[in-house]
Parts: C-alpha cells; sequence; structure tokens
C-alpha cells in the first residue's frame, strides 16, 4: 500500500511539473525521500552541501502539525512561516512558506504525507527549503 501511495505521488509530481512553465526544471528534479536527505545530512554536513546547496529540490515527508497561520513561527524577515516536514526518523526539515502563498499548507492534516518543492539550505543545525511550496 505504502509503494502504491508513494508511486501515486510520484507520478502526480511529475504530472504537475511537466505541466507547469517550468517544465524542464521538474524533470530535473528528482524526488527524494526525506529520510535518505537527513541520513546524508547526518553523515556530512559538508559534503551534502557542496553538493546540494542552493539547488531546487523535491522532497517527500511528513507534514508536521497542522499549518495555522495565526500560530505559525515568523521568519526573522517577516516573510515566511516556518513549517516542520518530518521524515519517519526523529528530525526534518524546515519548509520556508511565503506568507501569500499558505492556502496550500492550510489543507494538509498533520502526519500526512506531502511533497514540498524549493531550495535547499544546508546549515549547521538544520535543512531549509525556500521559498517552499
Amino acid at each position: 500500500m505504502k509503494k502504491k501511495l508513494v508511486l501515486f505521488v510520484l507520478t502526480l509530481v511529475f504530472l504537475a511539473g511537466c505541466a507547469g512553465s517550468d517544465a524542464q526544471k521538474a524533470q530535473e528534479s528528482a524526488v527524494i525521500n526525506i529520510d535518505d536527505l537527513l541520513k546524508e545530512y547526518r553523515a556530512s554536513k559538508e559534503a551534502l552541501r557542496n553538493k546540494s546547496q542552493g539547488k531546487e529540490v523535491v522532497v517527500l515527508g511528513r507534514a508536521g502539525k497542522a499549518f495555522d497561520p495565526a500560530t505559525a513561527l515568523e521568519s526573522e524577515d517577516k516573510k515566511h512561516f516556518y513549517y516542520d516536514v518530518r521524515a519517519s526518523s526523529p528530525g526534518g526539515l524546515n519548509c520556508m512558506v511565503e506568507k501569500e502563498k499558505t492556502e496550500k499548507f492550510q489543507t494538509v492534516k498533520e502526519d500526512e504525507i506531502i511533497v514540498v518543492k524549493g531550495t535547499l539550505y544546508v546549515n549547521d543545525g538544520s535543512l531549509e527549503i525556500r521559498p517552499c511550496t
């Protein structure tokens, strides 16, 4: 069942990427399981930074708490909200949602399997995707 769900999600991501104006970019961005990304991060932050810093990624993970802009933590620049995308093991990444583009995240339920896309930033204390769509 889990494999079918992953294949379904991957198909949706592929179709959405082909339909958009960034079709070439979407085809070049393979879907990364958040568990694999965290494994690379834990093994060597520097190696992951050299490989992926500033590149567009598409990540499959689980939604953190249900998103609520009224209670969500704001970024220092006040342009984004933090949204947690979790792995199956402890950990996850910060998905930086633009304040004007929160609608998609407001319908996501806690622990739902989601796919997010954005530019990856490998920090010393965390992984971050910004902006996260």
